[in-house]
């Protein structure tokens, strides 16, 4: 495959965190996204002709079909709506209770218990826990992530340790949570 222009195979314009994800920043034509797996293609942008240059240019080395908007990428729903866009995962939560034997299970209104310590002996309350988290998702399995289109791009991250928390390891257990605006983003 040869490489869109402006797009490079090691340079700085393929993400660090994800070898599949390619962009292009110009300060004069904004950004396009690239995110490829397998022969699937997710494009996006803040720039309708730079989109459209790069459909023209894959479609010139491969024979490609603009599917529209996505609704369903890689196991996640996507839904558009005036208030932004709604990521879940419905038909993976429900396959997974199928999959259990538990599809006619009673729901958790949490998915863990309060204050529960999880060590790294005893495989009992390990299964007690991963029970629970599907108990809870037979409760809420399209509830999903909004990523609103009000919301300001501005990045508030929070983390938490608890170190030596582990009672038979002493190990530290940490946790984080990182906001796009007020949408969650990891």
């Amino acid at each position: 495959m040869k490489i869109p222009p402006g797009y490079h195979r090691q340079g700085e314009n393929r993400s660090r965190a994800d070898y599949s994800l390619f962009f292009k920043h110009d300060e004069y034509r904004g950004s396009t996204f690239d995110l490829v797996y397998v022969d699937d293609i997710l494009i996006g942008g803040d720039n309708i002709d730079e989109i459209k240059a790069l459909k023209a240019t894959l479609n010139a080395q491969f024979r490609i079909k603009d599917l529209g908007f996505p609704k369903y990428f890689l196991g996640i729903e996507i839904a558009r709506s005036s208030r932004g866009i709604l990521l879940y995962q419905r038909k993976y939560s429900l396959d997974i209770l199928t999959d259990m034997g538990m599809l006619g299970c009673r729901s958790a209104r949490t998915p863990m218990e309060q204050n529960l310590k999880l060590s790294d002996a005893p495989p009992k309350p390990h299964y007690d826990a991963a029970l629970r988290l599907l108990h809870y998702l037979k409760g809420c399995p399209g509830k999903g992530i909004l990523l609103s289109s009000t919301s300001s791009l501005q990045l508030i991250a929070y983390a938490d340790s608890d170190w030596a928390s582990c009672p038979i390891t002493r190990r530290p257990t940490n946790g984080y949570c990182s906001f796009l605006g007020s949408s969650p983003i990891s």
